[in-house]
């Protein structure tokens, strides 16, 4: 099921129509390399805001409510106390907006045993 009012992708006429088109003198999209990195951008929001979420996760020790389940690692490492911890996670509002990537380049020496 697909909104209404949204044109379906274009499709290639024949394989290979859009590489023919670039020459590499000037800035163009080739979609399908932009499939690929819109993909990409994607997964690296969905990573940054589970990221984000996993930062606002609290633990404490069990009192009234289970709130957001046992946390059976706090549990378990806290053993000798006898007690159960269960852990609180807050809620993110909102979504990940702009995402910058930034790619170094590796030192010479970094991997010594290439050639």
């Amino acid at each position: 099921m697909k909104p209404v009012g949204l044109k379906p992708r274009r499709r290639e006429k024949f394989s290979g129509e859009w590489a023919r088109q670039t020459t590499g003198d000037a800035i163009c999209s080739y979609p399908p390399e932009d499939l690929v990195i819109e993909e990409y951008g994607r997964f690296l929001k969905k990573k940054a805001k589970a990221i984000l979420s996993e930062e606002r996760v609290r633990v404490e020790p069990f009192t009234t409510s289970i709130l957001d389940g046992i946390d059976i690692r706090e549990t378990i490492r806290n053993w000798h106390r006898r007690k159960i911890f269960v852990r609180q996670a807050d809620r993110l509002a909102g979504e990940v907006g702009a995402l910058v990537v930034i790619f170094d380049e590796d030192r010479v020496d970094r991997y010594g045993y290439l050639t």
